[in-house]
């Protein structure tokens, strides 16, 4: 029996038996239609039938071939989009997808333990007569076929991205990094001159819109919107699939950081409690000492922004942070002061205008702390993490311009200056966040109709 037949049989015939690495809830992006699996024991629907409550599992079993004993590394996709494995997992509907065949690696990265997934090579094992299938390794999970490019393609684009001269981003960096980021950009290209706009997730994704719309696109690369906006856009043909070298580098994990071919995770964001040092000198301890900050001195950044923030928010009533009906307690004495971001709301805290915040970047406090204010943080157990997402709009007037500045940013300057205020990928490049052995877990992406929910219930509690 082929290799490749002996792994189908194996895995449609054996438990599951070792959960390992982490679990999120996200959705599944790419256009519609595409094939998200190398060995599916059932069809993967298009992403546009994909709930974004669809939870991903990555397991290890061991198999025997022929020649040699290894392991197995693949992910589940339940459609049930429950927080547990059912016991009966083989028999529930599910679809299979990353499957690998090799040794996984464990990485430490700033304390968090990131086990290594994605579509690897089926390797190492072709018994007599039997053929054997291998794939590039560092190859997308989201699609098999993407290389990365080869140094003749890059010289091209890189060649075509100094005619071109220049480039506009649409983000959220905090000013930390997008203050420092043209200067060190133009630094190693200095014939392409780098814009950052920043604002907010709700006028950026409105001004993309609308420029798309007209068909006069201003951006070039648009940074950290929530996973179902970038993958509306893939799915309308509005990004360009990203090859850049940089993924190709064993320093970053292109299958934990490629989400599918058209997004690359340039950072991670950890949330965490801040507070004004000389308005509470004793800090956020706990989320009992939340409640007990009167309600007109503590911040929340708004919902109706982003969905992302209506996630954050909603991840204060988990058990193992502040309980069932914690924002009911929040606000029972009163509202809290609502910003338009966090960065707004941290310089209110350390002007004096409030005391505290909700969940706020960590990064960003850590930033301004740096300068001296009167600002602290504390990421609190179990804190939730966001990955940061970067994109290329196809129809951005400088294409080549955007990605040699995504392939950039995954390199060791990029990445140094996005350590300011984020948790970098790539690894070796330090940052400037302080876990104290902190437990993170990502926060579910959730859909925009939970998100309308979610604000609904917010505007309740305060009254409006």
């Amino acid at each position: 029996m082929a290799g490749v037949d002996l792994l189908q049989n194996f895995l449609a015939n054996h438990s599951v038996h070792q959960q390992v690495g982490r679990t999120n809830t996200e959705p599944i992006g790419g256009p519609a239609g595409e094939d998200r699996s190398r060995l599916p024991l059932a069809q993967v629907p298009p992403a546009s039938e994909r709930s974004a409550r669809h939870r991903r599992y990555l397991f290890q079993k061991e198999i025997k071939f022929p020649c040699n004993r290894i392991q197995v590394s693949y992910t589940l996709i339940l459609p049930n989009g429950g927080g547990r494995i059912p016991e009966d997992v083989d028999s529930s509907p599910l679809w299979m997808e990353d499957i690998a065949v090799k040794k996984t690696r464990a990485v430490m990265v700033h304390g968090c333990l990131l086990v290594a997934g994605g579509l690897l090579a089926l390797t190492g094992c072709a018994s007599a007569g039997a053929g054997s299938s291998t794939s590039n390794s560092g190859a997308n999970p989201a699609d098999a076929s993407k290389k990365i490019m080869d140094q003749a393609e890059w010289s091209k684009v890189v060649d075509a991205a100094n005619k071109e001269g220049e480039l506009t981003i649409y983000g959220l960096l905090s000013p930390s990094m997008s203050d420092p980021l043209p200067a060190a950009f133009q630094k190693d290209y200095p014939n392409i001159k780098l814009t950052y706009v920043r604002s907010n997730p709700a006028d950026i994704t409105a001004r993309v819109d609308a420029e798309l719309a007209a068909g006069n696109v201003g951006a070039d690369v648009v940074d950290i919107l929530d996973h179902l906006t970038f993958d509306g856009y893939a799915n309308k043909g509005a990004l360009l699939p990203l090859t850049v070298p940089a993924l190709g580098d064993p320093k970053v994990d292109r299958a934990n950081n490629q989400r599918t071919p058209y997004v690359v995770t340039m950072g991670s964001t950890v949330y965490a409690w801040a507070w004004n040092t000389k308005l509470m000198p004793k800090g956020i301890n706990s989320w009992q000492d939340l409640l007990n900050v009167d309600p007109s001195h503590l911040g929340v950044t708004d919902p109706s922004i982003s969905p992302i923030v209506a996630s954050v928010l909603q991840t204060t009533e988990k058990p193992q942070t502040g309980g069932s009906a914690f924002l009911d307690k929040l606000t029972s004495k009163g509202a809290a002061r609502s910003y338009p971001g966090s960065n707004p709301e941290i310089a209110a805290m350390a002007a004096g205008e409030i005391s505290a915040t909700m969940p706020v970047p960590a990064g960003n406090v850590a930033s301004v702390k740096a300068t001296g204010a009167p600002v602290d943080y504390k990421v609190y157990p179990n804190a939730g993490s966001i990955p940061n997402e970067v994109v290329v709009l196809k129809a951005g007037k400088h294409p080549n311009a955007a990605q040699v500045y995504v392939n950039w940013l995954l390199g060791e300057a990029g990445q140094t200056i996005l350590a300011k205020g984020m948790f970098p990928v790539r690894e070796g490049v330090p940052g400037l966040i302080q876990t104290n052995g902190a437990t993170l877990e990502e926060i579910p992406q959730i859909t925009t109709d939970e998100a309308k929910a979610f604000q609904q219930r917010w505007k309740k509690l305060l009254g409006q």
